[in-house]
């Protein structure tokens, strides 16, 4: 009977543990997943963001009318020793204005004569140096401005373990024809931190290469060796160049052994990002759990078997309770109040099945405030993507303006971006309400009209009622800037309207951003909140804002995108009606 009552007993328990060990398990893989993917976007976003430093840098020498000029100076007067320290202090001169990147170490500069040639001289060189490198040709008959590739392959760097960079330099008169190449090479640490920084657990890696296939650092552990990876990606190399931009794949095999293999395609580049994370370490967790759920339930069985026969009666019942509620959190329902504990065995499995309700509560806690982390994140990305070029251009328009000599239009410019970077900031705070969002906007679109001509109308027709009702932060800037660059811009004469407007839905907050653009097809609006258009912001931008809105408020909001060819651009936006705690209009 004893035999028997433990068989009963245990059944449940049994089946609780079961259905626990595999819901941990995959919730721990599709969470180490899904952090391995942010880890791999932002080291990625990390790296496009040091890569356009450094490529800006050299446009600009490749631009620069001492060095375009030194490119075709005539090599026979530095015959004269003393013409040649003078010019050459004169190019140093206007190429070291731009050494301001902490990683980069040296400049040098190719071309077929000029200051190439004299000896001992190695910042100044002649293109047949180059020339000579097997890999130099193709690039140069290729479209390509750039190349990233390691300093080895230059001959005379062949034990340097950094990375360098060469731009073409256009002709002063031709941009067809290739005047000289200059090439900038980088400190040999210059992405080791950002690649460290990838290392999501004990045994992962992460290697940036070239699509030459060729290694441009890493950050490798004991478990993988880079010349294994390279070896593999070597093998199979129109398979890797045919990857998509993202690229993921839960059972790639190194050495027999099973890893998640996450591509990233650096922007502007010719470089990837590859994380290897052994699938081990993913499942560790689970694992962990798993074993210490498996000791619990062995520790209990002696327990249940000695007091089988006293607690008969009462274990039934009690029985019962507990597989209603596992029932419950089957169906998904967590929110369940503690079972009565009480001192034997029963009460110990109550007592540990109010715990694992507890700890999944606080898991679930966790993802969704790990899921607010994650949009935070990728909205300082989003900042980060945007007020740098924002901020160039606009500084760039001031250096038009003061050239030109109009003050009045450069203290505008300049009170309009002091309102809209305060309120890009607006404190920290996620949330701000409707009225500080179209001050931001307004500030933004006027900034964008003194650079594009005044081609721009912002009509805001939304009624001061509806000023103190939260919004997100930075919600509408990317919906105007993508009515401009993707809508307006387009059009025959470069110019349109974007309409603001806004309504109250039952006890929703309707906001409506319309342009008369240049508009899509319908089967394109939906590649706008999946991330997959390349230009600015566009998909990235758009995408966060629809995740924000629903992480916030629930799926029930977010944006809907309404356009035809030729008729412009809808975006309706829904958000629940709420009050800002305190008048953040002042």
């Amino acid at each position: 009977m004893a035999l028997i009552i433990l068989v009963v007993f245990s059944i449940p328990f049994l089946l609780l543990l079961t259905i626990n060990l595999h819901q941990i398990r995959i919730e721990s893989e599709k969470q180490a997943l899904f952090s391995a993917e942010k880890v791999l976007d932002e080291t990625k976003d990390y790296i496009a963001f040091k890569t356009r430093s450094i490529t800006e840098i050299l446009n600009l020498i490749a631009f620069n009318d001492t060095v375009q000029a030194s490119l075709i100076a005539d090599s026979s007067r530095y015959e004269d020793i003393n013409l040649w320290y003078q010019d050459a202090n004169a190019l140093s001169n206007a190429m070291n204005q731009f050494r301001f990147n902490s990683d980069i170490q040296t400049f040098q500069l190719y071309m077929e004569s000029g200051l190439a040639g004299q000896p001992g001289n190695f910042d100044y060189l002649k293109m047949e140096e180059l020339e000579k490198l097997d890999w130099f040709m193709p690039f140069l008959s290729s479209s390509d401005a750039f190349d990233w590739l390691p300093t080895r392959s230059f001959n005379y760097d062949v034990d340097n373990q950094g990375i360098s960079v060469i731009r073409k330099i256009p002709a002063m008169h031709n941009i067809q024809t290739i005047s000289g190449i200059i090439k900038v090479r980088l400190y040999a640490d210059a992405f080791r931190s950002v690649l460290d920084h990838a290392l999501l657990t004990p045994n992962s890696s992460v290697i940036l290469f070239n699509e030459r296939l060729e290694s441009l650092g890493s950050s490798i552990t004991s478990q993988l060796n880079e010349k294994d990876f390279m070896n593999v990606i070597s093998n199979h190399r129109e398979e890797w160049l045919s990857y998509p931009n993202n690229y993921q794949d839960e059972h790639f095999i190194i050495n027999d052994n099973r890893m998640f293999l996450g591509l990233r395609s650096i922007p502007l580049t010719n470089m990837k990002i590859a994380l290897i994370v052994p699938y081990s370490d993913i499942l560790s967790a689970s694992n962990k759990a798993r074993d210490q759920m498996i000791k619990l339930y062995l520790l209990a069985i002696p327990l249940v078997f000695l007091l089988s026969y006293i607690a008969a009666g009462t274990m039934t019942k009690r029985i019962r309770k507990l597989t209603h509620l596992v029932r419950k959190m089957k169906s998904g329902d967590f929110k369940v109040a503690d079972l009565p504990v009480n001192g034997d065995e029963i009460g110990e499995l109550t007592e540990n099945f109010n715990l694992m309700v507890k700890n999944i509560s606080h898991l679930m806690d966790e993802t969704y405030l790990l899921g607010r982390e994650v949009k935070n994140k990728e909205l300082m990305a989003l900042q980060a993507q945007i007020n740098p070029h924002f901020l160039y251009n606009t500084l760039d328009l001031i250096n038009i303006m003061a050239l030109t000599n109009n003050p009045n239009e450069i203290t505008e410019l300049v009170q309009r971006m002091a309102t809209f970077y305060k309120l890009s900031l607006s404190n920290g705070k996620e949330k701000v309400t409707l009225e500080n969002e179209l001050r931001h906007i307004e500030a933004y679109a006027a900034i964008q009209n003194m650079r594009f001509g005044d081609k721009i109308k912002l009509a805001i027709r939304v009624s001061s009622e509806f000023f103190p009702y939260e919004v997100p932060k930075i919600m509408l800037q990317p919906l105007v800037e993508n009515a401009i660059i993707h809508g307006l811009l387009e059009n025959e004469s470069g110019s349109g309207t974007i309409e603001i407007s806004a309504y109250i839905e039952v006890q929703d907050l309707i906001i409506i951003v319309e342009d008369d653009g240049v508009g899509m097809a319908s089967s394109e609006t939906e590649s706008l909140l999946h991330g997959t258009r390349s230009k600015n912001t566009g998909g990235f931008g758009l995408r966060n804002i629809q995740e924000r809105i629903q992480l916030m408020y629930g799926q029930k909001y977010g944006m809907v995108f309404v356009s035809q060819p030729d008729q412009g651009m809808k975006v309706i936006l829904r958000l629940p009606l709420i009050l800002t705690e305190d008048d953040e209009r002042n």
